[in-house]
């Protein structure tokens, strides 16, 4: 086996078969999208030196898999999507061999590991490893960009439109699950106790002037994120169930247009696992309803929720301290 390396990327070759591996700074969702949305993959499946046309992009099993890829070349490229598990694996034939990509979550990012096997001869395998390192350079500089990989939004439709009927909200649910070193009792009362909320709540670098939560089903919740420039994201919703310390069911609404009308709805399902003395938390974050407008903010959603548990990590480990 030969390894190779390609900026920050490692590639090992056998002679009929490559396996790629590269780490992220981006969330499992947001790279997820790109290797599944037509008009994110288009951004930088090419490389820097090849076009590239999505004709078919149908990712469910036995769902077609056809793109255009040009040089000083064209080349056309059909395929059939063998295996999909949403934001975990994807399976695909190629024009020659067949491709699998997975997803995990890992400190700083996410982690990728691309494998093609199936190739007929070694200088077959080092020109596709040549290709999909090119590739996945390009994915990571797009991944760098502020802007979301998806389409583009900075010309949102208006709402009525084509373009805005083809918006799909629920691309953007988000599930993350995540241990903790502290009790049930302990991560239970760090969700629902509002002085402690305010102390993680939100993306890094952002802080809570402002929070309320009446802990019960029917209850009320308001909490306002100050980011580091100033601007203040107020979040308010409903307690939809309480099952303490097992379960919390909250819809949230947020970025209110002129005339007052939330632009984003979501329901966060949030469950409380006991594992010996430490928690497991499961969050299940689904969108009910969200406008075009609002998409590079649900592009961070993922990101966001993960800063907020660095930040849940870090407020147990010192009250564990403060406790001892």
């Amino acid at each position: 086996m030969t390894p190779t390396t390609s900026s920050e990327t490692e590639i090992e070759t056998t002679e009929t078969s490559l396996t790629l591996r590269r780490t992220f700074d981006a969330p499992r969702g947001r790279v997820w999208r790109a290797f599944t949305d037509a008009d994110a993959m288009a951004q930088w499946y090419g490389g820097e030196l090849m076009d590239v046309e999505i004709h078919a992009l149908e990712t469910e099993p036995g769902g077609s898999f056809s793109i255009t890829m040009r040089d000083d070349e064209t080349y056309d490229i059909e395929g059939e999507f063998l295996e999909v598990v949403e934001h975990e694996r994807v399976v695909h034939t190629w024009y020659v061999g067949q491709v699998t990509v997975e997803l995990t979550d890992v400190a700083g990012g996410t982690e990728i590991e691309l494998t093609h096997d199936g190739l007929p001869d070694r200088e077959t395998t080092d020109m596709h490893a040549q290709g999909w390192g090119d590739a996945v350079d390009s994915l990571a500089t797009v991944l760098a960009s502020d802007e979301p990989v998806t389409t583009d939004t900075s010309d949102a439709p208006a709402a009525g439109t084509t373009e805005a009927a083809e918006f799909d909200p629920s691309a953007y649910d988000v599930t993350i699950t995540r241990t903790f070193d502290a009790s049930r009792e302990a991560v239970w009362a760090a969700w629902t106790d509002p002085e402690q909320v305010a102390q993680w709540w939100g993306p890094e670098g952002f802080t809570v002037p402002h929070c309320e939560l009446d802990v019960r089903p029917g209850g009320s919740f308001h909490v306002d994120m100050e980011a580091p420039d100033g601007t203040v994201y107020p979040d308010a919703g409903e307690v939809l169930e309480v099952e303490a310390p097992e379960r919390l069911v909250l819809v949230s609404r947020a970025f209110e247009d002129e005339e007052g009308t939330y632009q984003l709805e979501t329901q966060s399902t949030v469950t409380f696992e006991a594992d010996g003395e430490r928690t497991q938390l499961t969050l299940d974050a689904e969108v009910l309803t969200a406008t075009p407008e609002v998409a590079v903010h649900l592009e961070g959603m993922e990101l966001g929720w993960t800063g907020s548990f660095e930040k849940l990590e870090a407020y147990l480990s010192e009250a564990e301290v403060g406790r001892a």
